[in-house]
């Protein structure tokens, strides 16, 4: 019989992104006068030459509720228009903690009436970093067994929201062979779990979904990546047998216009292996993951650090990095979800 091997062929660090000023500081002009700023929401634009409505509708149409969507239209015109006038904000000038964490919804509209310190306090956050909080946080996702929907909230009003899903689609004509692929490694350089699915029970074509959205203080984004495979039972009824083939990949990425971050490439369509096999001799895993390219924006005074169960990558002012939603598929069907970055 042959011999089961289970080990990831790529791991990451999951960067859903939560944001808070490094203690790396960069040199930048400071000009905080945003009482000559002039923002009218209902006429002024946002990234993209996007109007308010159409904003909301994008958020809405994507998952985030109505009093999201109106704070996340309005902060993205706000941070076009501080762009557009060449205004840096001062990250060291922020309301103090227990106020941000005790009035989030109060610093958040003060923000949007152009308060300098409460737009600084948008990029704070106090998330538990905690070995039993990020252990809490594995085992929520863990428990989703690669179905279903599951959100984390921090403290400082983000929240990061998981869905994967796993569906029979049809039956599969197995008249054929499979080859082996020759193993290809991702572009990222920090992966993480978010959940192991069930094997499947029979052969036939499927498809698997690995997606996530997070939404913070200075922005919002949902990364989306749609898989299609076969499960070949090869004749055996014994899934160490069984082998896999690669369909068509999928993705989808909205959000990333939502605040001071913005989305600049989108990768939607990848896969990097063609056939999985339980042998020594080829690769076990099939894989697709979806890519998109983020910005942060140069009107800030400091590098930000985005994070997600202490794992995460430090972004310096107007510099970008590359998020991922990461599908892959062991050679008995089993269905393995990621998040990874590479900056």
């Amino acid at each position: 019989m042959l011999k089961k091997n289970r080990k990831l062929i790529a791991s990451f660090a999951f960067s859903v992104i939560l944001l808070c000023p490094s203690v790396n500081q960069v040199s930048a002009a400071t000009d905080n006068d945003l009482s000559k700023l002039k923002v009218n929401y209902a006429t002024s634009l946002g990234h993209n030459g996007k109007t308010e409505n159409q904003l909301i509708k994008e958020a809405i149409d994507s998952g985030l509720s109505n009093k999201e969507a109106i704070y996340f239209a309005k902060l993205d015109i706000l941070a076009n228009t501080i762009e557009k006038n060449n205004i840096i904000i001062d990250l060291n000038d922020r309301l103090p903690d227990d106020y941000f964490l005790s009035h989030p919804d109060e610093v958040r509209e003060r923000a949007l009436n152009l308060d300098k310190q409460a737009i600084a306090s948008l990029f704070d956050t106090k998330t538990p970093s905690t070995e039993g909080f990020d252990k809490l946080v594995k085992q929520e996702l863990k428990d989703l067994h690669g179905n279903g929907k599951v959100t984390v909230k921090y403290p400082d009003g983000s929240s990061f929201t998981a869905n994967v899903s796993t569906v029979k689609t049809g039956e599969v004509d197995e008249s054929y062979k499979t080859n082996d692929a020759t193993q290809i490694e991702g572009p990222w350089n920090q992966s993480e779990t978010i959940t192991v699915g069930n094997p499947v029970s029979s052969s036939g074509q499927y498809t698997t979904t690995t997606e996530w959205t997070f939404t913070g203080n200075t922005y919002w984004a949902k990364v989306n990546d749609t898989y299609y495979y076969q499960v070949l039972n090869n004749g055996y009824t014994n899934s160490e047998y069984w082998s896999t083939k690669y369909v068509n990949d999928t993705g989808a990425s909205s959000g990333g216009s939502g605040g001071f971050v913005t989305a600049q490439v989108e990768n939607l369509s990848n896969h990097v292996y063609e056939t999985g096999k339980n042998t020594t001799s080829g690769n076990e895993f099939i894989q697709g993951y979806t890519d998109v390219r983020f910005l942060l924006s140069a009107s800030v005074s400091a590098s930000v650090s985005f994070k997600w169960a202490g794992i995460g990558l430090s972004v310096a002012p107007g510099t970008w990095w590359h998020q991922y939603a990461i599908t892959e598929v062991d050679y008995d069907g089993t269905p393995w979800h990621y998040a990874g970055t590479f900056k």
